[in-house]
């Protein structure tokens, strides 16, 4: 089948956004040993946990590049800036405005916008997400690790 312009391929598409990702974790991987040290010692340090995240990140990335390459029957897909741009442009205001109005802030309206533009039109559900994603930031960060997200 010949492609159009606008026109891909969810197999190459898996294998590039696979092989991209697995060479950021890569690089955060090696960045995370430049953490300071633990203060106790048999305490894992600052880097620990997002070593632990990493490794399982580029575990998962290994999988979708092998199950890319395995891929037998291609699935076309039709892009369009148009679906792309909207996503950029709410991540740069994200992080344009994080340091201003505060992380918890910002995360609900960027929750909520995200989820508008995939088109989701429920608003029990917009904010039961935002709220429980805002909830279990703070119990975790906040409470438990101590760390402040202001």
């Amino acid at each position: 089948m010949a492609y159009r312009k606008g026109e891909d391929s969810v197999k190459k598409a898996n294998i590039v956004t696979a092989a991209a990702i697995f060479l950021l974790s890569l690089y955060l991987f090696k960045l995370s040993y430049s953490f300071p040290p633990s203060l106790q010692q048999y305490m894992p340090g600052p880097g620990f946990w997002p070593r632990v995240i990493l490794v399982c990140l580029m575990g998962l990335c290994i999988i979708l590049f092998c199950r890319g390459l395995m891929q037998k029957n291609d699935i076309k897909i039709n892009w369009n800036l148009r679906h792309v741009m909207p996503v950029f442009i709410l991540g740069a205001a994200y992080l344009a405005t994080i340091e201003l109005a505060g992380y918890f802030a910002v995360t609900v309206l960027l929750i909520a916008a995200m989820l508008l533009f995939l088109g989701f039109r429920n608003w029990k559900l917009i904010t039961a997400l935002s709220a429980g994603w805002i909830i279990t930031v703070y119990l975790i960060f906040v409470r438990l690790l101590g760390i402040p997200l202001n």
